[in-house]
Parts: structure tokens; sequence; C-alpha cells
């Protein structure tokens, strides 16, 4: 990924973003994501699911569970 910042001597950029670490347990794994403070957090989490190739179901599938959901609690 090419940034505009300049490469500091310890690694980091000078360029306002910093490297947030997860751990995303029901995978065990541990993702990194270059982000800024203009990110919101709905941002960060479409970052991760793109950056785990982990694709939500269609909305049309989601639906459909919660219909059944909905039918199974009697509502």
């Amino acid at each position: 990924m090419a940034l505009d910042g300049i490469r500091m001597p310890d690694g980091c950029y000078a360029d306002g973003t910093w490297e947030l670490k997860m751990h995303v347990t029901d995978l065990h794994r541990d993702v990194s994501l270059r982000v800024t403070g203009e990110i919101h957090i709905g941002g960060v989490m479409l970052k991760l699911v793109e950056k785990l190739g982990i694709f939500p179901v269609s909305p049309a599938r989601c639906c459909n569970d919660c219909s059944l959901l909905y039918s199974d609690l009697g509502m």
C-alpha cells in the first residue's frame, strides 16, 4: 500500500495514520489495519471483513434468517 507520509526510522509513518491491531477470537487470527482518526467504526469493520476475506450473506438470506427467528419467537 502506497502511503503519502514519511517513514520514520522506527518504521512508523508520519502521515496521521496508525496501525490498529486486533485479535478475532472466533477465527483465532491477529489482524493489523492502517487507519486514520477520520474512519468510523463501520469503516473499520468493513476493512476488517475485506482483509479477512469474509463476506456477509446476501440481504435476502439475512432477511429470511430473521423471519425464521421471529416466527420461532412467535412474532
